[in-house]
């Protein structure tokens, strides 16, 4: 049986979950962007890399 405060508590997550994956993809789509426009020298990519590597 689902409580009223047990699906509280999942759509807020959910809701917390669907932000957290619109926030990576607007940083891939902006990132792809400067990119794609010059304005990120190549060796700042590499020096994100390794903080992503821990997000995982």
């Amino acid at each position: 049986p689902v409580t009223h405060n047990k699906a509280w508590i999942e759509m807020i997550h959910r809701y917390l979950a669907m932000s957290v994956g619109f926030l990576i993809l607007v940083l891939a789509v902006v990132s792809t962007w400067q990119k794609f426009k010059g304005h990120v020298a190549e060796k700042d990519a590499w020096q994100v890399r390794p903080f992503w590597a821990l997000v995982h």
